[in-house]
């Protein structure tokens, strides 16, 4: 697999990668080290919505979805309270 687009690396010059199933990606004749950084290794996951596309906060998610269990609890109570009556 070349990232040279369709253009052979050797007569243009480019850094190409090869994919080496054994020994992981590897640049091809140049000797250059590609960092992990690069590669994508030990990167955070991002999590998007399916339709917008866009990166979702779950940390945020998560602070909206207790408030909102909180205040059906207590509702939740309440019911129950008058329920008893």
């Amino acid at each position: 697999m070349y990232s040279t687009f369709g253009h052979h690396p050797h007569r243009l010059g480019y850094l190409c990668v090869k994919f080496n199933f054994f020994q992981g990606p590897i640049a091809c004749e140049l000797g250059v080290q590609i960092s992990d950084e690069m590669l994508g290794k030990n990167a955070q996951t991002v999590v998007r919505d399916k339709a917008t596309g866009r990166r979702r906060d779950l940390n945020a998610e998560r602070a909206k979805q207790a408030e909102t269990d909180a205040a059906k609890a207590a509702t939740t109570a309440k019911y129950e309270a008058w329920n008893k009556g």
